[in-house]
């Protein structure tokens, strides 16, 4: 039997730019990642410190999460065949690529 729940929150990134998130709690879900957002815009992995995109077909920007939900990384535009971790984090939060431009103009970001 799966326990996995689907859940779903709401990413705000500014005044306009609102994302609706599917949770994924579980090790199925977590490990199919992006493919596993469906209908959402994006997928919030938790607890995750590691992702793969190795049969991700578009690339997509990553929003790095702490214990506290508090952000200590973003990855812009993150490209099938890859691995990337951050031993720091607790959680990721995987957005469609481009969603974090908001961030890198408001924040004068370099990337």
């Amino acid at each position: 039997m799966n326990s996995c729940k689907e859940n779903s929150v709401v990413l705000r990134l500014g005044a306009q730019r609102n994302f609706q998130l599917r949770t994924a709690t579980c090790f199925s879900t977590r490990l199919l990642g992006w493919r596993a957002r469906g209908k959402f815009a994006g997928v919030w992995l938790k607890p995750c410190s590691s992702i793969q995109t190795f049969t991700v077909k578009q690339p997509f920007d990553v929003i790095w999460l702490n214990k506290n939900n508090e952000v200590i990384r973003l990855d812009f535009g993150v490209r099938p065949n890859r691995i990337l971790t951050c031993w720091r984090a607790h959680s990721v939060i995987e957005l469609p690529a481009g969603a974090l431009i908001y961030l890198q103009e408001q924040f004068n970001l370099l990337i």
